[in-house]
């Protein structure tokens, strides 16, 4: 979880996707000119989840270069306990986001998670989603997740999105029972579950842990679990790859697929980097 999750966090996530990928693809035409152009169907995006190479639980992770670019990567996480996790850490984690469309990876801005406690095994999650391109848009994300015992648990939702071209959006979910992140202690399994909520809110969400990888992200390797999500609004349907990490209780990396384009976010810097 993004969130700490990635998570995110994200019952709404389909919802929130929507809005900032109509965001995106606006920033990625007007960068367009100076980077290669390709029309979305010239080129097959690449699904990340096959370029990692995956392990099942139980043996040893295997490694996959996501986005490295130097040979050696600094350890954030301990080998030992792949299947303890540890609340997150109070304080800021910064991300990274790209847009990924027709092949071609557009920088499109930053996501500052802010955790907080609330007590009583309560977390708030609050995202600042910007970016500084001429098309500028600016997204605020709220999530109050449940930390408990053997799971974690998204309880509501508040999400803002605006944009420079007048764009506004607003929306506010709440589930019961909380809607599942992660099953602890960590393991390959398969969790559907359904949630009352609000109209236009995921009501359904189906956790596939696949097993355990680790990855690279820049300069910066992480023991994690790779978990793929599917969210059901209604008659709509939203997928997303993470990776998470159980020594700091947050993701690596999420992908967000819609149609042949992603939505791409990964970890720069935590408050124990």
């Amino acid at each position: 979880m993004r969130l700490g999750l990635r998570l995110t966090g994200r019952g709404t996530k389909s919802r929130a996707v929507a809005a900032l990928l109509t965001a995106l693809l606006l920033v990625a035409t007007a960068c367009s000119h100076d980077r290669p152009h390709l029309s979305p169907g010239g080129t097959t995006a690449v699904n990340p989840s096959r370029e990692v190479l995956r392990s099942s639980a139980g043996s040893s992770p295997s490694v996959s270069t996501l986005g490295a670019s130097k040979p050696k990567a600094t350890e954030l996480t301990t080998q030992s306990s792949s299947s303890s996790i540890r609340e997150p850490h109070v304080g800021t984690y910064l991300y990274d986001i790209a847009f990924v469309q027709g092949g071609v990876t557009h920088p499109a801005g930053t996501d500052e998670l802010h955790i907080s406690n609330l007590g009583t095994s309560t977390l708030r999650f609050e995202h600042d989603i910007k970016n500084g391109h001429s098309f500028g848009y600016h997204q605020t994300r709220t999530d109050v997740v449940r930390w408990l015992g053997r799971s974690a648990a998204i309880a509501n939702e508040t999400n803002d999105l605006s944009a420079s071209d007048g764009t506004k959006s607003h929306y506010q979910c709440s589930w019961s029972p909380p809607q599942l992140l992660e099953s602890f202690p960590m393991k390959v399994e398969d969790v559907k579950q359904r949630s009352k909520t609000e109209s236009g809110c995921t009501d359904s969400i189906e956790v596939n842990v696949t097993g355990q990888e680790r990855i690279v992200v820049g300069d910066r390797a992480f023991h994690t679990w790779h978990i793929d999500v599917k969210r059901t609004s209604g008659t709509t349907v939203s997928r997303s790859t993470r990776w998470f990490v159980p020594n700091l209780g947050v993701d690596a990396k999420e992908v967000d697929f819609v149609g042949s384009n992603q939505l791409v976010t990964t970890l720069q810097s935590t408050p124990i980097s």
